[in-house]
């Protein structure tokens, strides 16, 4: 899927936006200095560059993704401790041993190394970005709309309290939220820690620490925070469906609770 939407907003412009000025601009200040700060444009701020983009060695990917991913070694043959690697899942679950890969050609060359570092590239430049899509399409850039409807529907009542508009959109939002980064929300860190438990693996992933070269964004120091972020990105995917952990909350959201709008008197 080929798309625009690489900045992804951990804090959305929907929220930042009750600041802005001009166009879409807002002043940052540094926690505990006292000045205007420093002028930024909401589209910048507040996230992070393909932090949803799922690509290859992700644990959140599916069959067609893998596919996908691995397709330029169509015409290899590749082998992991002498066994040969076929299935693009296989391919996936091993890809952090990419470097003990043996890559060869269908005549039986081993391909340079050059070469196989050339391949390692056009792997990772393959990837799957429809969770910042769809985030996009049914919240960032649909919130003018649903404001304009809460406004509109605000100001045509001459009551104090109004039943929410949009109410299940609103909803779905606000406890979407939640589950975007650290810290991990309370449902996901249980399903992690029942995953990951030691005594089923015998060795605790929150202490296996992740060269900083090495990893996939600066705060994901563990190999627990990078399987916590492809699970993240998992459960996305599924609630993007109205599937999934996230959407199980929002029904109960939905289901027991009352949201209602105060309009105060000027």
């Amino acid at each position: 899927m080929n798309t625009k939407a690489t900045y992804d907003h951990l804090n959305p412009q929907t929220y930042m936006k009750a600041w802005k000025h001009g166009d879409s601009s807002i002043f940052v200040v540094k926690k505990g200095f006292d000045d205007v700060g420093r002028e930024r444009n909401t589209k910048r701020f507040a996230g992070i560059k393909d932090y949803h983009t799922i690509r290859a060695g992700s644990i959140s990917g599916n069959t067609e993704d893998f596919e996908y991913f691995f397709e330029p070694l169509k015409e290899y043959v590749v082998k992991l401790d002498d066994s040969k690697l076929e299935d693009p899942l296989d391919m996936n679950l091993k890809f952090y041993r990419f470097d003990e890969w043996s890559i060869s050609d269908l005549k039986g060359n081993i391909v340079s190394d050059e070469m196989k570092q050339s391949l390692y590239s056009t792997i990772l430049l393959r990837t799957r970005k429809d969770i910042e899509v769809n985030w996009d399409r049914q919240y960032e850039n649909y919130w003018n709309s649903t404001h304009n409807e809460i406004k509109s529907a605000i100001l045509a009542t001459d009551t104090h309290l109004l039943n929410a508009v949009k109410r299940d959109d609103l909803i779905k939002f606000m406890v979407s939220l939640e589950w975007r980064t650290k810290p991990y929300h309370p449902v996901l860190q249980n399903a992690l820690d029942s995953v990951f438990r030691d005594s089923f693996f015998e060795i605790d992933f929150k202490l296996i620490k992740i060269p900083e070269e090495e990893r996939l964004f600066p705060f994901l120091e563990t190999v627990y925070d990078e399987y916590a972020h492809s699970y993240i990105l998992k459960l996305y995917r599924h609630f993007h469906k109205g599937t999934g952990l996230i959407m199980d909350e929002v029904k109960r959201f939905i289901n027991e609770t009352t949201l209602v709008f105060f309009k105060g008197s000027c």
